[in-house]
């Protein structure tokens, strides 16, 4: 059986060979962000996988931008997301992560979502991933 650091182990391989890893400004890392990371990053972990012949688990891939820095009434804001920027680089994920199968695997796109990061006040851009495996006994 394939562990979810199994898993996460693969995303990391796929996506470190692919054109995601030149086109960030940062890095791609499993599980969490480096503390006060103020570059373009992908984060991948892992929710439970379920235990069958045909394994189950559904697999995040976060992409994090800096946040607009912008002049707003008089002001200097760093509040609001780089819209254009977390657009282009889910587009880009989204294709690469698009049905893609191993030797005993496959991980297809679920859904995808913006989601406000409450610790640093950024924005990511979550891609969740459907991602079975064959248990080989």
């Amino acid at each position: 059986m394939k562990t979810t650091l199994d898993l996460v182990d693969i995303l990391w391989t796929f996506l470190s060979g692919s054109a995601v890893k030149d086109e960030i400004t940062g890095g791609i890392f499993k599980h969490i962000r480096p503390v006060n990371s103020d570059k373009e990053d992908v984060v991948i972990n892992s929710l439970p996988n379920v235990n069958k012949d045909l394994a189950e688990a559904v697999c995040n891939v976060n992409v994090f931008v800096p946040n607009k820095s912008q002049l707003l009434n008089g002001v200097q804001d760093k509040s609001q997301p780089d819209s254009a920027r977390l657009k282009e680089l889910a587009t880009l994920l989204s294709i690469t992560l698009e049905d893609q199968w191993g030797e005993d695997y496959n991980f297809d796109v679920q859904q995808s979502v913006l989601i406000r990061d409450e610790t640093s006040g950024g924005w990511y851009y979550n891609i969740r991933l459907n991602f079975y495996s064959i248990n080989t006994h």
